[in-house]
């Protein structure tokens, strides 16, 4: 009897956390989407101001200064790299630009990636962090396992 009630207990919470985590998926997509609309109305509303004498502004990239800063650009990769492929070929790009070793993780994500361009460029971005490695064991003599000498 009480495993029955607590059972039927589980079931309806289980239903509750459900049906409250489908709620708010369903309003997240609607705020996403109306993002999308603004985001698409205003550079049109942006280019009847736009002025033909200025330069247009160039996104080079700036590593970052302090410790607050480079949490900040880890966390902003690391939503990129969540996302569609565009956005995984730019967080690609960012970390090939910041040139530090706490990229290699986005970079591994990188190189599983399905979208075959993010592959190859994090294959390439990759390859300046393992050339470090690879040089230190060209030089070493190859010994025989211990177990052979006891052999003997």
């Amino acid at each position: 009897m009480n495993q029955t009630i607590s059972g039927a207990i589980a079931i309806i919470f289980a239903l509750l956390i459900w049906g409250i985590n489908k709620k708010r998926k369903a309003f997240n997509s609607f705020i996403f989407k109306s993002e999308i609309v603004t985001s698409a109305v205003l550079p049109i509303q942006e280019q009847k101001k736009v002025n033909f004498t200025t330069k247009p502004n160039t996104n080079e990239f700036k590593p970052p200064a302090n410790s607050k800063e480079k949490i900040s650009l880890i966390n902003k990769l690391n939503k990129l790299i969540n996302s569609n492929p565009k956005e995984r070929l730019k967080a690609i790009e960012i970390s090939e630009k910041w040139n530090d070793s706490a990229v290699i993780p986005i970079l591994r994500r990188g190189l599983k990636d399905s979208d075959r361009r993010v592959v190859i460029r994090a294959a390439k971005c990759i390859q300046k962090y393992k050339s470090h490695s690879l040089n230190k064991h060209k030089n070493q003599k190859v010994s025989k396992p211990l177990n052979v000498f006891l052999m003997r």
